[in-house]
């Protein structure tokens, strides 16, 4: 049919038009500061990312608070641990908190510049990248966390584990009225979280499902018994401290000519 057609056309001076669509033009990406980023903010964080974060604070709320109440226990005042551990628990959170989220934020602010200054090649090897990406994850069996972090979010798990794992050293105290008792009480509260953190962290998190094993359950529980001992470390170092300068008085009363 064309072969009959197509002189006739030209005869004619008719052609038939082609549309021929326009090449796909790459997306301009965000400047940084605004619009992705801003929206990374207020994301709601994955499962994984969370526990990376709150891990991060509870090792420390754990070590630090115990530490310090460990330390001023030696003074023999219940009333002045109580409240250097909740001022300590207070600012340390807080502290942690910041640093969770200036760090989570510089993350993203890099992340959307590297995003800007490549964003032809990003889209050059999109589909490669997505091809390669998908045999990474069936390989792995289980979904990778690609996306920034929060900013807000990231702070705030932090400061939560801070705060949940400085009140365990601190819980004691409210109910004893001996100090010893309440150091005593706070040592195997801590000695058990800190081997039960330990050993979730490494059986949980330690990469895809398995099955419970005897090799498994050894290596976790190895993990948790290095937390109890460099938590008793901590702690030992705290009280020779206190120690060390508990011999020292200042005289602070006026002397007279």
């Amino acid at each position: 049919m064309s072969r009959v057609w197509r002189p006739l056309l030209d005869t004619l001076g008719l052609q038939p038009q082609v549309q021929v669509p326009p090449p796909a033009q790459p997306p301009s990406p965000s400047p940084p500061g605004t619009g992705e980023v801003s929206s990374q903010l207020f994301q709601r964080p994955t499962l994984s990312r969370f526990l990376a974060d709150f891990t991060l604070g509870f090792a420390d709320g754990l070590t630090v608070p115990f530490a310090l109440t460990a330390g001023l226990s030696s003074l023999g005042h219940t009333d002045t641990v109580i409240y250097a551990g909740m001022a300590e628990i207070c600012a340390g959170s807080i502290s942690m908190g910041i640093g969770g989220y200036l760090s989570a934020r510089g993350e993203v602010a890099a992340a959307a510049a590297a995003d800007k200054a490549g964003a032809e090649a990003v889209v050059e090897g999109l589909r490669e990248t997505q091809r390669r990406g998908d045999r990474q994850r069936d390989e792995e069996g289980e979904n990778r966390d690609e996306r920034l972090p929060s900013p807000l979010m990231a702070g705030f798990s932090v400061a939560l584990g801070y705060l949940l794992g400085g009140v365990l050293p601190l819980f004691p105290y409210f109910f004893v009225r001996h100090v010893k008792d309440g150091l005593s009480w706070s040592f195997g509260v801590c000695a058990v979280a800190l081997f039960l953190f330990g050993f979730c962290k490494d059986f949980a998190l330690s990469g895809k499902p398995r099955r419970m094993r005897g090799s498994d359950i050894r290596r976790s529980a190895w993990e948790g018994a290095q937390m109890v001992f460099l938590g008793s470390v901590a702690a030992l170092a705290a009280v020779l401290c206190v120690r060390a300068f508990e011999g020292i008085q200042v005289d602070h009363s006026e002397q007279s000519p």
